[in-house]
């Protein structure tokens, strides 16, 4: 009867773990704040890269090139390239910073998951230790539980 209980709170555990969206509220919050700061990030980039060719077309005009000279449209060409460049770059940021805001989130959503969880299911009197994943931030967490439970063992 043990071993059918330690089998299915292994089970449980190992299909949780697969789980990286624990706390939707807090996960999602994160996640799209580390986007949009990707996003303004490169809008930034963008509005530089729109201030440096209005930069190079101000010196054509300077010249006094005549705006249909092949280095105004060399110039437009460029810009066009580097807005497609910019906007792929960013797609692709934003892709991999959402990725990264799912690990990252699950990595801190999961320590405060695992303690809910683990006061939720422990009987007031049995004390039972907790144990946080390899890599879970916040690994001091456990560790003052399991402080304290050994103190009221005393």
């Amino acid at each position: 009867m043990e071993s059918q209980t330690t089998e299915r709170a292994t089970e449980n555990r190992a299909n949780t773990r697969k789980k990286y969206i624990i706390n939707p509220e807090f996960q999602w919050k994160m996640i799209r704040w580390m986007a949009a700061l990707s996003a303004v990030t490169s809008l930034i980039y963008l509005a530089s890269n729109y201030v440096f060719f209005m930069h190079l077309k101000e010196m054509g005009m300077e010249q006094k090139l005549p705006p249909d000279a092949l280095y105004f449209k060399f110039l437009e060409q460029q810009e066009w390239q580097m807005g497609v460049i910019f906007l792929i770059t960013t797609a692709v940021s934003v892709a991999i910073i959402v990725g990264f805001g799912v690990f990252a989130s699950h990595r801190i959503a999961g320590p405060i998951y695992r303690m809910c969880q683990h006061l939720r299911s422990t009987d007031p009197q049995r004390h039972e230790q907790v144990k946080f994943r390899k890599g879970d931030f916040f690994p001091e967490l456990a560790d003052s539980f399991n402080h304290f439970t050994n103190q009221l063992k005393k």
